[in-house]
């Protein structure tokens, strides 16, 4: 089977790449084709030293999304914004050229092009519309305006709730089950023991 993995940021490393860079290594040794579609490619020497995976042989085919800007940049506070604008295209393109059998998405909020909606899987680490009812967003003036557009993406153009949900705990079950009116299904994260 080809699988198509879209991960936004793999040069982030935390609980969200482990569960990507996992996902290659696993349907990769179980004999999957993987193809990824990420902002970086994740070089050996990098995630060895992070977190202790290496999947440098695992990938058959990458395509390279565009970054978020650097923090000194003008406009690296659109970061989620910019999120949401990467995924389109080059999940498109990925599908294009790499014809993948099914779709998972292991980081973000992801627009999904329709016609593969029925062919994607998504870890949803936790639900962004209840984050944007955060008190953060809710503290200034600028944070209240700046969270609207997303809250309209979110309940209008973004379809990766309809898509088939894996989660990674209970709690975020129930928080989805809330939101979405949607029944997870839960895989727990992997995580190092040492």
């Amino acid at each position: 089977v080809k699988v198509g993995i879209v991960h936004y940021n793999m040069e982030v490393y935390g609980g969200a790449e482990h569960v990507g860079l996992n996902a290659i290594k696993g349907l990769h040794e179980v004999g999957h084709s993987i193809g990824l579609c990420a902002t970086a490619y994740p070089r050996r020497e990098r995630t060895l030293v992070r977190v202790g995976i290496d999947v440098e042989d695992c990938i058959d085919y990458f395509i390279h999304g565009r970054g978020n800007p650097e923090p000194d940049q003008l406009m690296s506070f659109l970061g989620i914004y910019q999120r949401v604008a990467y995924s389109y295209f080059p999940i498109k393109k990925l599908c294009r050229e790499y014809e993948p059998d099914v779709l998972l998405v292991t980081q973000g909020v992801t627009i999904i092009p329709t016609e593969w909606i029925d062919r994607t899987y998504t870890y949803v680490h936790y639900p962004i519309d209840h984050e944007l009812d955060h008190e953060h967003y809710m503290s200034s003036w600028f944070w209240r305006i700046y969270r609207k557009p997303m809250k309209f993406i979110l309940q209008n153009l973004d379809q990766y709730k309809d898509t088939r949900l894996i989660t990674n705990s209970e709690f975020t079950a129930d928080v989805i089950r809330k939101l979405w009116n949607r029944d997870p299904h839960v895989i727990y994260p992997p995580c190092p023991l040492s």
